[in-house]
């Protein structure tokens, strides 16, 4: 008896081999096949398994999976993944001045006293920008508590707000 078969050439083509069986079940007459791509013993080259999942969809799975994960990144809201900050405020140092005097009289050096209300800042440059209400609270409480008067050297941080307004945020005699 014979155990072994001749290999087709579809067996050839899916390169199953057969195995012979121990002489204690040869009388069964019977022989298994393994599949060298199969866990089971069945299928093709491209199968896994009896479950017939092909590689080309194995593939095109991964690589749809790989696209979503790659659209999600690239939609990711960037202000929350890498906080940016804010720019700093453009800062001011000159000389304190009555921007009421100075109105009236732009010629005038005209320093500031107890009375003043309205400020403004007299830069390096020779331009004299005011300040904005805020500003002007500001420059009166640091005034009244230093008793300077006069010319008075400050720094300003804030922003321009028009060419000769300054949008006062934080105020500093020197």
């Amino acid at each position: 008896m014979d155990l072994t078969k001749a290999p087709t050439s579809l067996d050839k083509f899916y390169r199953r081999r057969t195995v012979e069986v121990h002489p204690d079940v040869a009388h069964r007459n019977e022989s298994f096949n393994f599949d060298l791509f199969s866990a089971h013993g069945t299928g093709d080259a491209t199968s896994f398994g009896q479950g017939g999942m092909t590689m080309r969809k194995l593939l095109a799975l991964f690589v749809c999976l790989g696209l979503a994960f790659g659209v999600v990144a690239a939609q990711q809201d960037p202000s929350r993944s890498s906080p940016q900050e804010q720019p700093a405020s453009p800062s001011f140092a000159g000389l304190l001045l009555d921007a009421a005097c100075k109105a009236s009289q732009p010629s005038a050096e005209c320093g500031v006293s107890a009375g003043t209300s309205s400020f403004g800042i007299l830069t390096s440059d020779g331009k004299f920008l005011k300040f904005d209400a805020n500003g002007n609270a500001l420059a009166k409480s640091e005034i009244g508590k230093s008793e300077k008067t006069g010319k008075v050297s400050v720094s300003v941080t804030g922003t321009l707000d028009g060419s000769e307004t300054i949008r006062v945020e934080s105020f500093a005699v020197n």
